[in-house]
């Protein structure tokens, strides 16, 4: 046997088998042995038809079977002598045999990265941290407050953000679509896609009036249409003062905003661990390159697409290209953790326990006897001491390098930290 193997990538590599044509030839007679016992051949007894007949009368099936017999083990030896794991069910790209030649096989499969990280402290790691801004409180207020609103019938003329129930005929019957009359359901003035047009024929119009305009459709088409307001609602907001807050539960306005104050400012505080967390495992991949299988990739992004592909009407294989670029970084960076298990002495002490029960018990907002009560075997698993060592890690990485701060977007920062957490946290109070 010539084993030749050829590293395509990192993680994906090529193997081509040369069976000596003796060998094989051996290996297919074992097969047609197989056949003359279990064939039955008209003329002769059960495996008393000579092998020649049997050869000449199940050719192609003896050829096939051979080969899905036989290529399982020849692989398996080959994988063996190079000292080889493959990840996934290797791939075959090339089989040539014909009787009294060598068989020729090519292969292609995956293998776990080798990881040679040597970078991992002095490192200058660049690091987006969000500040705290007053005018977070307020627009957080606001972001309550619109949640909240109420559409609520009025009798003025339309205005951009309203919502129209409309009657709607099309006036033109040669050129409109199959459906003459119909209704839409509370269209948002000027937030809609039937056009300009449509829009400016409804502004300041009341409920009961008609109008005649024309709506685009479909590709952007437009169409003539009667249009006839069937009722007219208004986001109301309320006012952000002492009445306010004392709906959402709070004593007062100062007190409401103190609150929101420390929700926010917890959540800036969870948020920037997360950054520097992603940030130092970005620049150890940036400095220690490695790659990761693709199979496995495109697994755990299908896993994750799944539950959403039927909601978004998509298919799972196209939804899942959008979470390529996350799990890569999740799944490098669990390559990188457990190399750094090996390079990263961690000595585990009674007072990291406790530090780590602290910890877990805080998520839940629970005292430590409490959590202790709730989970008395907390100290025993082997994903508590992994917590310990990972944390330990992360710990040493901190101190070993060194964070560079960076400006970021102030829009981006406010994205991130004002969120549905804690406008649910306070609509929460009630």
């Amino acid at each position: 046997m010539i084993i030749e193997v050829k590293d395509l990538s990192q993680c994906l590599k090529e193997i081509s088998i040369s069976i000596p044509a003796e060998k094989a030839l051996a290996d297919y007679h074992d097969t047609l042995k197989y056949f003359k016992n279990n064939v039955v051949v008209p003329g002769y007894r059960k495996g008393k038809a000579p092998l020649s007949k049997i050869d000449g009368m199940f050719a192609d099936k003896l050829r096939s079977s051979y080969l899905q017999d036989k290529i399982p083990v020849y692989l398996e030896q080959a994988f063996d002598d190079k000292g080889l794991i493959p990840l996934y069910e290797p791939n075959i790209k090339d089989v040539e045999w014909e009787k009294g030649k060598d068989l020729v096989l090519v292969v292609q499969f995956e293998v776990q990265p080798t990881l040679d990280v040597k970078k991992y402290t002095g490192l200058d790691i660049p690091y987006t941290e969000i500040e705290f801004e007053e005018s977070m409180i307020m627009d957080t207020l606001k972001r309550i407050r619109d949640e909240q609103a109420s559409a609520e019938k009025v009798d003025d003329g339309a205005v951009k953000g309203d919502f129209l129930r409309l009657d709607v005929t099309f006036t033109d019957s040669d050129n409109s679509p199959e459906k003459v009359d119909t209704q839409l359901s509370y269209v948002m003035l000027f937030e809609n896609s039937y056009g300009d047009s449509f829009n400016e024929a409804l502004a300041g119009k009341r409920e009961s009036d008609v109008v005649e305009t024309v709506a685009k459709l479909g590709e952007g088409k437009e169409y003539p249409v009667s249009l006839k307001i069937l009722e007219h609602r208004r986001l109301v907001k309320a006012d952000i003062d002492e009445e306010f807050a004392k709906k959402q539960g709070h004593e007062s306005l100062a007190d409401f905003k103190e609150l929101l104050r420390s929700d926010i400012s917890k959540q800036i505080m969870k948020r920037n661990q997360e950054h520097k967390l992603q940030a130092t495992f970005m620049k150890l991949m940036e400095e220690n390159p490695f790659d990761v299988p693709a199979t496995l990739v495109l697994e755990y992004s299908r896993k994750m697409a799944e539950p959403y592909a039927q909601y978004y009407n998509k298919p799972v294989e196209e939804l899942a290209k959008e979470y390529y670029g996350p799990v890569s970084f999740d799944i490098k960076r669990l390559y990188l953790m457990k190399e750094l298990k090996n390079l990263i002495s961690v000595e585990i002490t009674e007072e990291d326990k406790e530090n780590m029960v602290s910890a877990m018990a805080s998520e839940i907002e629970l005292s430590i006897d409490e959590y202790k009560e709730k989970n008395p075997d907390v100290t025993k698993g082997e994903d508590f001491v992994n917590k310990i060592i990972e944390k330990k890690i992360i710990d040493h990485l901190y101190t070993n390098n060194t964070f560079v701060k960076v400006e970021s977007d102030p829009e981006a920062e406010e994205a991130d930290v004002i969120d549905a957490d804690v406008i649910s946290d306070s609509d929460g109070q009630e």
